[in-house]
Formats: C-alpha cells, sequence, structure tokens
C-alpha cells in the first residue's frame, strides 16, 4: 500500500468513526440513565467507565483531541465513586449530565 493509499484509508477510518460517535452518545445515555434509576446497581458504573475509557483512546487515535479530552474529563469524575462502590447522587448527577452533554459538543466542534 502506498503512502497516499493508506493515508486515504485512515482518512475513510476516521469519517467512519465520526459517523458512529452519534450510537456511542446513546449508548453512554443509556448507561447513564440505568445507573441512575432506582433499580441500578453501583457496579454499573464500571460499565460506563469503561465506554469513557474506550472513547478517549479511539478519539486520540482519531484525532479528536477535544473528545478524548471531555471523555477524559468524565471518565475522571467518576473514578473517585467508582473506588468507593457509589453512585453521584444529587447535584454530582446533574455535574455528570453536564461533562456528557461537553463530550456530545465536542464532537460538533471537531467536526465544523
Amino acid at each position: 500500500m502506498t503512502v497516499d493509499a493508506f493515508k486515504q484509508y485512515l482518512d475513510i477510518l476516521c469519517t467512519e468513526y465520526r459517523l458512529h460517535l452519534p450510537q456511542k452518545w446513546l449508548e453512554l445515555d443509556r448507561l447513564w440513565s440505568g445507573l441512575i434509576s432506582e433499580a441500578s446497581d453501583p457496579g454499573d458504573i464500571t460499565d460506563l467507565h469503561r465506554e469513557l475509557h474506550t472513547l478517549v483512546g479511539t478519539a486520540k487515535t482519531m484525532g479528536l483531541p477535544a473528545v478524548t479530552d471531555a471523555a477524559r474529563a468524565a471518565e475522571d469524575f467518576l473514578e473517585p465513586y467508582i473506588a468507593h462502590g457509589t453512585i453521584p447522587a444529587g447535584a454530582e448527577q446533574a455535574n455528570f449530565s453536564r461533562l456528557l452533554d461537553n463530550l456530545k459538543r465536542s464532537a460538533d466542534i471537531a467536526q465544523d
């Protein structure tokens, strides 16, 4: 494969990745909504954390540093809760929801 062909291939991968971000947002929202519901299990927070951690790495690889930074902020926010086996409550839930909103906006900015 030539260098130009490889660059074209990477561009296609990046475009496909960006097109699939809305599905990631839906999954993150589903996990978060399930976590803060009354029937949640504090252990479910690890699934949400894992999705964010994956997003941190893949967004960086795909050239979306703003997405990486926003996903990392959300990931870091959850770490103390994971360590204590709890979930955010009250105002902290609102804070995390804002972090998820920032994450979604970071992708919109990156695509402009």
